[in-house]
């Protein structure tokens, strides 16, 4: 299995709900399907680091209190 982060049009989120879905709309799901960025096979639970403040980024428990935006992966 792969896992890849993809970024999705603005245009094209509400697409799989959508009845009317174009051509247009199908390829650029393809082109960001396409562009996306694969995961590490192994990778652990993956955090918006960016969000912790400067001066507590070397304290470990404020990593761990992070909340998750993709879960590790158990491949």
């Amino acid at each position: 299995m792969m896992e890849i982060v993809i970024k999705i049009p603005e245009g094209l989120k509400d697409v799989f709900e959508n009845r009317n879905v174009t051509a247009l709309d199908v390829e650029e799901m393809r082109m960001a399907i396409k562009n996306g960025t694969p995961l590490s096979e192994h990778h652990g639970r993956l955090i918006d680091a960016d969000a912790i403040p400067r001066h507590l980024v070397r304290d470990i428990d404020e990593i761990d209190k992070q909340p998750t935006i993709i879960e590790g992966s158990d491949v």
